[in-house]
């Protein structure tokens, strides 16, 4: 086989692997990766020779940025021009039924209705087809309009909090809002976490 063709093959793979692995991407864009140390990683993957891997990696990381799908800079001055809130005593119920039910954020897809509610006007209760997951907060950010139109927030958020072992129990976004819900014990801490990233 013609080595060139090898060779492609494997930038292909390489070029894929950097695509599905999130982390790998962030590193390369930010300029802080050990390429041998990647190489040889990757290279247990998708096999091939290591140096081929290495010069693969190298050429790709010229343009990473196309790996990360967005830009970290426009991420962060939005989410600086950004405010935020916390909505507490609040309340996830999931339903196989539509609910006629006051409610903060409503969402309608194929098995399930899921509603983020004030606990606290919260007038059903669990049944067989109704789930309620109480005592959570919800972290309100409202955004400039561009928000719409700047790719990776939502990713940019989900991985920050993942980082700080925060878990996101629901995420909805719309227009100029975003709204995560976390468990009371993470709350505090996610909001310090944000406020400290908004001044920085």
């Amino acid at each position: 086989m013609d080595k060139n063709v090898t060779n492609r093959t494997l930038h292909s793979r390489v070029r894929a692997y950097i695509g599905s692995h999130p982390f790998v991407s962030n590193v390369i864009a930010a300029g802080i990766v050990n390429y041998s140390a990647l190489a040889r990683r990757i290279q247990k993957e998708i096999g091939g020779n290591v140096e081929t891997i290495k010069v693969a990696l190298l050429r790709e990381g010229a343009s990473a940025v196309k790996f990360t799908g967005y830009d970290e800079e426009k991420v962060r001055s939005l989410l600086k021009n950004s405010r935020m809130s916390l909505q507490d005593n609040t309340a996830v119920v999931i339903s196989e039924d539509k609910l006629n039910i006051p409610r903060l954020i409503s969402i309608e897809i194929t098995a399930n209705n899921i509603y983020i509610v004030d606990q606290t006007k919260l007038e059903v209760g669990e049944t067989k087809r109704i789930r309620i997951v109480r005592d959570l907060v919800a972290l309100v950010i409202n955004s400039p309009e561009r928000l719409e139109k700047t790719p990776g927030v939502i990713a940019f958020l989900a991985q920050y909090f993942a980082s700080q072992n925060i878990n996101i129990r629901e995420l909805i976004s719309c227009y100029t809002d975003t709204v995560i819900v976390l468990d009371r014990k993470d709350a505090s801490k996610a909001f310090e976490l944000f406020r400290d990233f908004v001044i920085a």
